[in-house]
Parts: structure tokens; sequence; C-alpha cells
């Protein structure tokens, strides 16, 4: 047990008891050094001064330094909570407490949106793998996975669309800076993961010995709030055969005539337009052997 009268000061003339550093500091459970910061940066400092020239905190002094504690439990920064010291007005407290929150409010969005990053990322790096352990060998046009016919359900898009080269030996670096720079500059949530729509035939990426032009889109899913802006549209609402590639792009001609082949055995047309969705590429691993590709082919549209 605390024997009686411990680290409670010595009481001065005007009924106040003093405190030194280690007394308030065990009293308050905060650390010496931090009191000394405190005092350094002027949002605390001893008032009280004994006979011997030392100073001393005051009794006082123990309800601020209980704000200070609650205060920065919030999440006020020290500046803030030096200025109310000085004016503890309810009025002022509430106001800077709600301005806090405000920050507080933008940095949490700005922190969800950095772990659904991380969190988009890891998921297509696991599939990835799976589908690479799945592959047949380096460079295989057979497909990781069996065909399908799948829907694309319409979702917001930001991308930019003309003509340019779309040789599938293109790595296309130059268009993707583009649009992610219109991504940052027109502060637009996306998530990572980069799409290509071919609008010509997708035989026309084959095509001229590597030199194709073409009219060619990049476009990335929005996730957050769609701005009013010429670079977002929406896409989808359709069905499409898909299939996945495991290796360089420029391997799957094969992979795109038997996907097309399966489809109108089936039943169904190909429009002809194609779409890629690109889950590891040259911005995730320098290895062309690990690139996994889904390749869809939408049936029954003549414009998506």
């Amino acid at each position: 047990m605390e024997k009686p009268g411990a680290d409670r000061g010595k009481q001065r003339a005007d009924g106040q008891r003093r405190y030194t550093v280690g007394q308030i500091a065990k009293i308050c459970n905060v650390s010496a050094e931090q009191l000394r910061h405190y005092d350094r940066q002027h949002i605390l400092s001893p008032k009280g001064r004994g006979e011997n020239g030392y100073r001393y905190y005051t009794e006082q002094q123990i309800e601020d330094i209980m704000l200070i504690k609650e205060l920065k439990r919030a999440g006020l920064p020290l500046k803030s909570i030096g200025s109310l010291l000085e004016d503890k007005s309810l009025e002022q407290i509430k106001a800077t407490l709600e301005s806090t929150m405000l920050v507080q409010r933008r940095q949490l969005y700005e922190q969800m949106k950095r772990y659904d990053s991380l969190v988009d990322t890891l998921l297509r790096l696991g599939h990835a793998l799976s589908l690479i352990s799945l592959s047949s060998g380096e460079n295989s046009a057979v497909p990781a996975q069996g065909f399908s016919i799948v829907p694309i359900a319409e979702r917001p898009i930001l991308s930019t669309r003309y003509r340019s080269s779309c040789s599938v030996n293109d790595p296309f670096l130059y268009r993707y800076a583009e649009l992610q720079k219109i991504a940052e500059t027109e502060q637009v949530s996306t998530s990572a993961t980069r799409f290509l729509v071919f609008h010509d035939h997708y035989r026309r990426q084959f095509q001229d010995g590597g030199d194709a032009a073409g009219d060619l889109e990049l476009f990335m899913n929005v996730t957050g709030s769609v701005p009013q802006t010429g670079h977002c549209r929406m896409f989808g609402g359709f069905l499409a055969a898909c299939a996945t590639h495991v290796g360089h792009y420029r391997y799957t001609q094969p992979l795109y005539q038997e996907l097309a082949a399966w489809a109108e055995g089936i039943g169904y047309s190909v429009s002809g337009i194609s779409f890629q969705e690109l889950i590891v590429g040259r911005t995730l691993t320098n290895r062309e052997e690990n690139f996994v590709t889904k390749i869809y082919l939408p049936l029954n549209v003549s414009d998506i």
C-alpha cells in the first residue's frame, strides 16, 4: 500500500502543494522526459519555485497534465493542446476537437484506401500464383483454366481511348503511365488492375509485324465516387467468353482462336472486339513466364 502522504509534494504558504518532476511524473503516470519535452515546447512548464531556486509543478498543474493526456488520446497535436491550456474555453475545445475529427476522418479514408489496395494486390498475386502452378509450361498457349462464359457486370471505369500501337509486342508503358497520371491528377480512386480493350478485331494486335496500330482503350475500375470527367464512362453489362493465359501476351493468338471457336461451337457469336485483364504484368514482375492475363471475347454485342 502507498504510504500516507507519499509523493504529495511540499505544501506552500498559499496552500498549494509543489512537486518535483519525478513526483509529478509518478502521480500522473508520465515520464520525466515527456514533462521536460512539454517544458521545452512551452506546452506546460513548472510554475512554482522554491527557496533553493528550483522550479516545481503546482497541484493545479495535475489537472493540466490530465487534460493533455486526454486530448493526446483524442489525437490533437501538441501545438493545439498548448493553445487550449492557455484558455480552457469549452467552445474553443469543442471547435478544436471538431477540426481534428475532420482531419482524422480524411486520414482514416486514405488509410482505408491504402489497405484496400494492399488487399487487392495480395489477392491478385495469390490468384496468379495458383494459376502459374497449374500452367503446363513457359509461354504455353494452353489456358491454365478452362473456357467459360462469364457475365461482365456494368461498372464505372477511368479510361483513355485513341488510335495508337496495339501490337501484342508493345509493353504499353506510356499508356499505363498516362492513365495513372489522369487518376492522380483528377483524384479518382481506382483498382490497381489494368484492362486493355481492342476495339478492332482481336486479330489486329498480331498483325503488321509488331507495328499494328488500332483503336485501343486502357482502363481501370473506379472504386470510389465517380467524378464528372470525360475520362470516366460505364463499361460492361454483357456476356463474354473467357480464358486465362500464363506467359507473355505475344503467345496468346492461338488461345484467342481456340476460345472463339469454342464459343461459336456452343451457339454463341463472337463480336471480334476483345479485352484483356492484366492480373500480373511487367509492372509487378520482370519474369515473362509469370505474366497472367485473362482474355475476354464479348458475345452478341456491336458496341461495348
